[in-house]
């Protein structure tokens, strides 16, 4: 049998200008007030984590498709395979404040803001975008720096490509 190169699939130039009008897009349609209480709502819900393992609080809030926002923490145990991460801890308060009823789709943008202390940006970790994409099919992603600071705006697009998600499974 003959060898085949299927190809590569990155991201074009094309691609990445589009997912980049399209961020500029949505954040003039969401405004800036209500970014700015998303991004605080993440800064008070970090204040809320329970991280004596790692030292690593990490607050997060989910702004439905309604406008509604949702917080919340992440909050360790020891074997660290059963810690709820604060994106997990936000998207399950929007699902029990009704958000999943109205639709499967609530997850308009998140706001993720790490330690205070750390130098860096916490964005959302594999498991996490996995959730964001369970309830998104292109959440904008803020991501916050330990002293509040919005920082950098992406989307699931970028951070989890090629995704899989509710409609692969439509039928089986």
């Amino acid at each position: 049998m003959k060898e085949q190169n299927p190809g590569i699939w990155v991201p074009n130039r094309g691609d990445l200008e589009r997912v980049h009008a399209s961020i500029n897009t949505r954040l003039k349609e969401i405004g800036t007030d209500i970014i700015d209480d998303l991004v605080s709502s993440a800064l008070s819900a970090r204040k809320h984590a329970d991280s004596p393992y790692s030292d690593h609080p990490v607050g997060a809030a989910v702004l439905t498709t309604s406008g509604e926002i949702y917080t919340g923490s992440n909050a360790e145990v020891v074997s660290f395979t059963s810690t709820i991460h604060a994106e997990q801890a936000a998207i399950s308060s929007a699902i029990r404040g009704g958000s999943s009823e109205r639709s499967r789709q609530f997850i308009e943008a998140i706001a993720v803001v790490g330690p205070e202390h750390s130098g860096s940006l916490s964005g959302p970790c594999g498991l996490c975008r996995q959730w964001i994409r369970e309830h998104s099919n292109d959440a904008l992603i803020l991501l916050v720096d330990g002293k509040g600071v919005w920082k950098n705006t992406t989307s699931l697009e970028i951070l989890l490509p090629l995704s899989f998600g509710p409609e692969n499974l439509k039928n089986l």
